[in-house]
């Protein structure tokens, strides 16, 4: 994808009006009358949140240095949470995105009474209240829609659907995976009515396409649907899944050599959305997704640290039509869905060492998702390395929260361990090759805890944490 005028414009007006961009472009020594056209695009310095953000005064970074109207936070990749702002744009953008989601792919009509429970958690965190905000949105463009925001409270969330669901036609429960995994299980282990429309909106992390029909079938409901949003703190909802993204993603999902061919060698099976290009402009730098949106915080040329790469509608079709899926694409009416693709391999900087390799969140989630165990386990987790012999050696530890009314055992403890190894050699090629050398000493210690007595320590080198509803973090 290449860059338009847009850009450009955007890159003159915050040398014009951000005192701490001008900044950040005389420290990084490029002149803003260098900067004429798409062509000298790539001349514009790339911004991270190190670089840019935690380098000048605040209100430098603000159009007239005016605060803006909405402050929230995020945990980061630390831990330590990140103030970040936003305004009716960015609220816009993502009212626009939902009524896309709603409309088009859950076919919803504005008529429908639809009742949206919100089971991201709320506070100062971003998810629960720009999915809030969104759906406040649809409410005034005039669908009969209500939202309620419970966050993790299950309590609420289960009151709140049985006393109010019955009487909406369509239901959304909007959350990140596991936590809303667990929501439904025991939500039918409650006896809530799933004779609804029932629809599963979710952000903030991959999953995989086992994890998807799994969840439809709790719900035992063929018409429900499970839809990611690709989002951020930093710039909010900046893509989401499709019927068309899905559908590659399923088929792809089945047959590992067109997947390879595809996206190359991952260890997991990449995500796989679409997005809007009048709101925000993509880019391949190395292995990693830069962005450029305007907002209350314009970023430009913004680093994410998201691995992945951009592909055009128009070389997806040929993709399609080169794997035989083309008769059956247009036989669904998928080819409505003209939006650019983005291919999304996991963060960064997000992961926990275990003898120099990574070990990042999908890798530990793949082990923990696998049919024969995961009826056990709740889904949140922690993962640290833990040094041995005077540091000579080190020991992976995987603690996993056990599903409400579960017991540990030495039986289940020792399923999951073998289960969890064979799924990480099977994801993760560098720790297949050290478990080739290592053998036994490469299993990872698995530890069973209570559920809800889920405790997070700070370790040397980081703890990986999934934990109550939140994104993955790592917590230093």
């Amino acid at each position: 994808m290449k860059p338009t005028r847009n850009q450009i414009l955007l890159f003159k007006n915050a040398v014009k009006n951000l005192p701490a961009y001008r900044k950040f472009l005389v420290k990084q020594k490029i002149r803003p009358q260098d900067i004429r056209g798409p062509l000298d695009w790539t001349k514009v310095p790339i911004m991270t949140k190190e670089n840019y953000f935690g380098q000048y005064k605040r209100t430098d970074f603000f159009n007239n240095k005016r605060w803006p109207a909405m402050i929230y936070a995020s945990s980061g990749s630390s831990g330590r949470p990140t103030f970040w702002f936003r305004g009716d744009e960015q609220e816009e953008r993502g009212g626009l995105i939902h009524e896309e989601i709603f409309r088009r792919a859950f076919e919803f009509s504005k008529t429908q009474p639809t009742l949206v429970i919100v089971c991201f958690s709320m506070g100062v965190w971003v998810a629960g209240q720009y999915t809030t905000a969104s759906c406040r949105y649809l409410a005034r463009q005039g669908y009969n829609v209500s939202v309620i925001s419970p966050g993790v409270e299950k309590e609420d969330i289960f009151t709140a659907w049985r006393e109010l669901g019955p009487h909406y036609k369509n239901i959304v429960l909007a959350g990140y995976p596991p936590f809303i995994l667990d929501v439904v299980r025991e939500a039918k282990q409650r006896g809530i009515n799933f004779g609804q429309s029932v629809k599963i909106l979710t952000a903030g992390d991959k999953f995989d396409e086992r994890w998807r029909e799994n969840l439809i079938s709790s719900i035992g409901n063929s018409k429900t649907q499970v839809l990611g949003i690709y989002g951020s703190a930093d710039s909010g909802a900046m893509g989401y899944e499709t019927p068309l993204s899905i559908f590659i993603r399923r088929h792809l999902s089945e047959d590992r050599q067109k997947a390879e061919l595809f996206w190359g060698k991952h260890e997991v099976l990449p995500g796989l959305v679409q997005y809007d290009p009048k709101f925000i402009f993509f880019e391949n730098v190395g292995e990693e997704l830069v962005l450029t949106t305007a907002g209350v915080l314009p970023l430009i040329r913004y680093n994410i640290h998201d691995r992945g790469k951009v592909l055009s509608f128009e070389k997806m079709k040929e993709y399609i039509k080169q794997w035989g899926w083309d008769k059956e694409a247009r036989k669904a009416g998928l080819y409505i869905w003209i939006r650019p693709f983005l291919v999304l391999g996991g963060r960064t900087d997000v992961a926990v060492t275990f003898y120099a390799l990574n070990i990042y969140p999908e890798h530990v989630r793949v082990g923990l998702e696998e049919g024969v165990v995961n009826k056990w386990l709740s889904g949140n987790f922690s993962a640290h390395h833990r040094d041995l012999d005077k540091g000579q050696a080190q020991e992976l530890v995987v603690r996993a929260e056990l599903a409400p009314g579960i017991k540990a055992s030495a039986r289940l403890t020792s399923q999951l361990q073998n289960v969890f190894t064979g799924k990480l050699r099977e994801v993760n090629i560098e720790y297949r090759k050290l478990f080739d050398i290592l053998g036994e000493k490469a299993k990872p210690l698995v530890e069973l805890c209570p559920f809800g007595k889920m405790e997070i320590t700070s370790r040397p080198g980081g703890t990986l944490v999934q934990l109550k509803g939140k994104k993955p973090r790592k917590v230093l």
